[in-house]
């Protein structure tokens, strides 16, 4: 079940069950339309990004990150993977503006709305928690070091309207040296490179029924033991000749944090093969981890998974300070400022 956002004083509100499913953390949400952004009513500031997605009819969605507060990594990939799934989704139902529909779908049609909502969300959010940035420079130079961001943005069709909604929290990235346990369940998604919100309500149902409290993830498997990804992020193993090897492209969605693991494994000479990770080879992995908008690159100390035949629960422990995954920690935090756009310049 979903809600709708309605105007009220020229402000949305949010539904009320909505407000009921708090976070620790504060947030807001914007909304764009083509005459400029303004935030959503006060009531929803706590919601969490999750139930913000559930709360309202599926759409394109992306999840962005903040490098530096005024940077979003990855800004065109997030504009064009909205993009994509706006071509892929099927709006026959709506009565929507055919024209401008056909504009969002195009390359790079999402990159305007897309830019003025981030600026905008970051910009009211620091305004709004000020106390979370006492002591930082607020003038947003390229020596700004307040708290890092998580931005969610979805794009929802209602009636005749293509609805713009970015949700904006703290960012917590995920540091584990010891590593994380990780657990296959649950099949892979249905149309890979569409980033749609109904994904987010199916995934959290599997992880509902499936997360024991140590598990940190689930992997996705098929029939014949592939693994794909997890459900909100990229999955690696790395075999004992040092290769690294994750599921192909054209099976999975490509995460931004993976692509830019492509790019940093070409430059480095690490070798890096699309090819899905089989739980037969399991005795070859030395290594294994993941990698997303928190995560960057956290490495897996256990993978757990239930046998085909005899459904015996089976474990395979890895080495979470393997060298190789602590140089590509390394090398990814290094990389984040080279692949983030400035939202406040106006050229991106």
């Amino acid at each position: 079940m979903y809600f709708t956002l309605r105007f009220c004083k020229s402000r949305f509100h949010f539904p009320a069950r909505m407000t009921s499913a708090v976070a620790r953390d504060p947030a807001l949400v914007m909304t764009w339309t083509p005459s400029g952004t303004q935030p959503v009513d006060d009531t929803g500031a706590f919601v969490t990004p999750q139930r913000f997605l559930e709360a309202f009819p599926a759409g394109a969605y992306t999840t962005m990150r903040t490098v530096g507060v005024r940077r979003v990594l990855f800004f065109p990939t997030h504009a064009d993977r909205l993009s994509e799934t706006l071509r892929e989704l099927d709006f026959k139902a709506a009565q929507l503006d055919t024209t401008l529909l056909a504009a969002y779908r195009e390359q790079g049609g999402c990159k305007v709305p897309l830019q003025a909502l981030s600026k905008s969300c970051i910009q009211t959010f620091i305004e709004r928690y000020p106390a979370l940035y006492s002591g930082h420079n607020n003038q947003f130079n390229d020596t700004w070091t307040g708290p890092e961001l998580k931005l969610t943005v979805l794009i929802y069709a209602e009636g005749s309207k293509l609805h713009w909604l970015c949700h904006a929290t703290l960012l917590h990235e995920v540091i584990s040296p010891d590593g994380v346990q990780v657990e296959v369940a649950g099949h892979p998604r249905e149309h890979a490179h569409a980033k749609n919100s109904q994904w987010v309500r199916d995934r959290h149902t599997q992880i509902t029924k499936r997360y024991p409290d140590e598990t940190h993830e689930l992997v996705l498997h098929d029939d014949q033991g592939r693994l794909y990804e997890g459900t909100s992020c990229n999955f690696f193993v790395v075999d004992m000749n040092n290769e690294i090897r994750t599921a192909p492209l054209t099976h999975v969605l490509p995460g931004t944090i993976q692509l830019m693991l492509a790019k940093v494994c070409e430059r480095e000479s690490i070798p890096l093969r699309y090819a899905f990770p089989e739980l037969q080879e399991y005795q070859d992995w030395k290594a294994a981890f993941l990698t997303s908008t928190s995560r960057i690159v956290v490495p897996i100390r256990r993978l757990i998974w239930s046998d085909a035949v005899t459904g015996d629960e089976q474990q395979k422990d890895l080495q979470p300070d393997y060298p190789i995954v602590l140089r590509l920690q390394s090398l990814m935090h290094d990389q984040l400022r080279q692949d983030a756009t400035d939202v406040f310049s106006g050229s991106y």
